[in-house]
């Protein structure tokens, strides 16, 4: 009877740090990436200056990219 709780204690344990392992991948991954993309353009773009305002600019190349695929095409 031991062994049947501790292999259920197991189970339960294993099932718990699967669902750790699936937060982190589906969700705080994702959440990294869109937060870190901006950064990773405005670097690549880098242009001798202010940082963050290569940064925003890779923000708003994205916004205004993301608006003209839209099918109203961008159109207020």
């Amino acid at each position: 009877m031991e062994l049947i709780w501790a292999l259920v204690e197991l189970f339960y344990v294993q099932l718990l740090g699967g669902l750790v392992w699936m937060l982190l991948w589906l969700v705080l991954l994702p959440v990294w990436f869109v937060i870190a993309t901006p950064f990773v353009l405005g670097m690549a773009a880098f242009r001798p200056g202010n940082f963050s305002d290569n940064v925003h600019g890779s923000y708003s190349a994205i916004w205004h990219s993301v608006r003209r695929m839209s099918p109203a095409g961008g159109a207020r």
